[in-house]
């Protein structure tokens, strides 16, 4: 038997320690991309992931937040019936 690749996001945006991941999914009515976000941390056993916000993170995840949501229309304006 063969493992799947493991699926990579198609864009990512990074402010500081927190990243947003968008991944593209198919649906009846076409691909659509969905959000995932994390906070990366460092302690004396390595690097993790968290969904946990510190006040001095919000502000990071605001500008990621923008910046995904503007790749999100931009994908979605390129894949409308429209303009097919």
């Amino acid at each position: 038997m063969f493992a799947e690749p493991k699926r990579k996001p198609v864009h990512e945006f990074r402010q500081g320690t927190v990243k947003i991941a968008l991944w593209e999914n198919q649906s009846s009515k076409g691909p659509f991309l969905n959000a995932t976000i994390s906070n990366s941390y460092q302690d004396d056993r390595g690097w993790h992931d968290t969904n946990s916000f510190s006040e001095h993170d919000l502000e990071a995840l605001s500008l990621a937040s923008l910046e995904a949501r503007k790749k999100i229309r931009e994908f979605r304006r390129d894949h409308s019936p429209a303009n097919e």
